[in-house]
């Protein structure tokens, strides 16, 4: 086979693959839309259940919750409207209030929400932490505030949008588009392309670990610590003959600590299996990489979609892993519905 034919031959599967990647990708985002937005939905009215939301682990779980639906919204709807409905998509992203408002909520969102699932890794990390000032830190009081301190921060850290852009006309190609108006573009572009990733992809899944070590750290203390005690303890409760109802409430306290730790570790898991790709390939397009073979481009598109369909999948599992690692949260949800369905009954 001669060089030209292998030429022919590799650039033929490289239409072939992009092809099969812009096909699949509208169908994979409307999946993903829809399983986001059910789970955002439904873990929001899980934790609005009394005995979640009295929990400082609780309010972060819920603000995240939030936060992951305003993501699914910002991000996969306005890419399936773009995809099924060209021109009602290009309507909205070239308005101004999309390319202002629009991309403020789109930058500060995912942020947010990484920003909120450290903090319910540093909230469990408190909770087993046999230091009492660090347990003192997860507590409800404190928990509410820092949701709206951290939503301020981000706030006002994506002001740029509103203030720096605005739709103007691209005299290279005679199309409006949404473009930096007001100082440098080099500075803001930075900020929101490879400052975002890396926040996001690296920093917040180097976070995530540190923590989940510290975690599994404290509660092998606190295991040892423990067990030399039960002993003893029992012994002295069996002969004064009190502590039965101070054993069951704080048993209760300790399965549901136990029951929250347990989502949290999976959740933080699967956040550093989903976000680390995207990062990865986001810095890696950043360096402007030389692609010299038809081979090594496939290979870089199909990284490209994969890493950002689990990107944007990141988003849309919190319920469906905490569904699968806490009946805690299976009961609550249950319990939730049940009282809907009642209230709905009597209306």
């Amino acid at each position: 086979m001669s060089n030209s034919t292998r030429t022919r031959t590799s650039f033929n599967d490289l239409v072939r693959t992009v092809n099969i990647l812009q096909e699949m990708d509208p169908y994979v985002c409307l999946i993903l839309y829809v399983i986001g937005t059910c789970g955002a939905v439904l873990n929001i009215i899980t934790f609005l259940q009394k005995q979640l939301r009295i929990k400082p682990c609780g309010v972060y779980f819920l603000a995240t919750s939030i936060v992951d639906l305003s993501t699914v919204n910002m991000f996969i709807l306005i890419q399936c409207i773009s995809t099924f409905n060209a021109s009602l998509g290009d309507k909205i992203l070239l308005s101004r209030i999309w390319c202002k408002f629009g991309n403020w909520l789109r930058f500060q969102s995912p942020c947010l929400a990484s920003t909120y699932f450290a903090l319910i890794s540093f909230d469990r990390f408190c909770v087993s932490s046999l230091n009492p000032t660090l347990r003192n830190w997860s507590n409800l009081r404190i928990s509410r505030r820092v949701v709206v301190i951290s939503f301020l921060i981000w706030a006002l850290l994506a002001l740029h949008y509103p203030i720096a852009y605005d739709v103007r006309q691209d005299p290279s190609t005679m199309t409006n588009q949404c473009q930096v108006v007001l100082g440098s573009s080099t500075i803001f572009y930075i900020m929101d392309g490879l400052l975002f990733s890396l926040f996001n992809g690296a920093i917040i899944p180097f976070v995530l670990v540190l923590l989940s070590l510290l975690i599994f750290s404290n509660m092998n203390q606190s295991r040892n610590r423990v067990n030399p005690q039960q002993n003893t303890i029992g012994i002295n409760k069996a002969r004064s003959g009190t502590g039965t109802a101070a054993n069951g409430t704080t048993a209760i306290h300790s399965r549901h600590n136990s029951h929250m730790l347990r989502m949290v570790l999976a959740q933080a898991l699967f956040t550093i299996i989903l976000q680390i790709p995207f990062a990865v390939i986001y810095v890696y397009t950043y360096g402007n990489p030389v692609l010299t073979s038809f081979s090594t481009i496939q290979i870089y598109y199909i990284s490209a979609y994969i890493a950002r369909w689990l990107y944007l999948a990141n988003y849309c599992k919190t319920f469906y892993i905490n569904t699968l690692t806490s009946q805690l949260f299976r009961n609550s949800l249950h319990q939730q519905c049940r009282d809907l369905y009642y209230r709905y009954q009597r209306m």
